[in-house]
């Protein structure tokens, strides 16, 4: 049977044997048919049969059987399988990108060679959680399932992060009411530019948080112009006013905000 820590294998008087086989013999195999404290000397998760004894010790009391299965405790538990996870990370810009890190979310991590090749190795088996990051980039992650023995595979491409590393955001409230009376609700609307360095920022990914902590992110990444548009409806018309958050643009923090009011 196996210790707590699994790295040796003990028989009933407390000594070490082979990996997998336990003699329970000795010269008291008699008490451990009769004595329930004798049987508890044995190790917690040992299954093991019981066989008579070698005729140095007391005989078998009359009629009892010879042959006895004794199971004390829990078996160990089932080693962990694992997989593996490889890939190519590259940059919607163009090209691979070497020196990328690659992490499951169960703390396996490796980095991307100088062609955008990665192997994440022992990878336990699952619906693992993979993240890609990179200097100058905005991270991806991915569910991949990982097999035993098997070779999953994940090839993202990662959005650039504007030049600058940072963005000018301005936001434009408005709103609008709805119904009448006790069903009277209100929705508020957030206009977004970003530009960088006084250009509009095309293609960029607003994500922000209303002051009711529900999310607010621009259903579509913002136009040629640098712009998108969100809003938040269904709000009761006790509710005076309600603050929206721009928490990301492009995964860059950004932390602008702007209050609309209930018209």
């Amino acid at each position: 049977a196996a210790d707590i820590e699994g790295a040796r294998t003990y028989d009933a008087t407390g000594r070490v044997v082979c990996p997998g086989f336990i003699d329970i013999h000795s010269h008291t195999d008699f008490p451990l048919y009769v004595d329930g404290f004798a049987q508890s000397g044995v190790r917690q998760g040992l299954t093991t049969v019981v066989t008579g004894n070698c005729g140095h010790g007391p005989a078998p009391a009359p009629n009892k059987e010879l042959t006895k299965t004794i199971t004390i405790g829990s078996a160990p538990p089932p080693p962990v399988t694992t997989g593996s996870v490889s890939g190519t990370i590259s940059s919607a810009g163009g090209g691979t990108i070497s020196g990328a890190t690659v992490t499951a979310d169960t703390g396996q991590e490796t980095t991307t060679d100088a062609d955008g090749i990665y192997a994440l190795a022992g990878v336990p088996t699952g619906d693992r959680t993979i993240t890609a990051s990179a200097a100058g980039h905005v991270d991806a992650s991915q569910a991949v399932p990982v097999t035993d023995g098997e070779v999953s595979s994940w090839s993202p491409v990662l959005a650039e992060v504007p030049a600058g590393g940072g963005s000018t955001v301005t936001l434009t409230p408005s709103s609008s009411s709805q119904g009448r009376g006790r069903t009277r609700t209100w929705t508020a609307i957030v206009d977004v530019n970003v530009t960088d360095g006084g250009s509009a920022v095309d293609n960029a990914t607003v994500l922000g948080t209303w002051s009711d902590t529900t999310s607010g992110n621009c259903a579509d990444p913002t136009d040629s112009n640098g712009d998108c548009s969100l809003s938040k409806s269904g709000i009761a018309k006790n509710v005076g006013s309600m603050t929206y958050t721009v928490d990301f643009v492009n995964g860059v923090a950004s932390g602008v905000s702007v209050v609309v009011s209930k018209p």
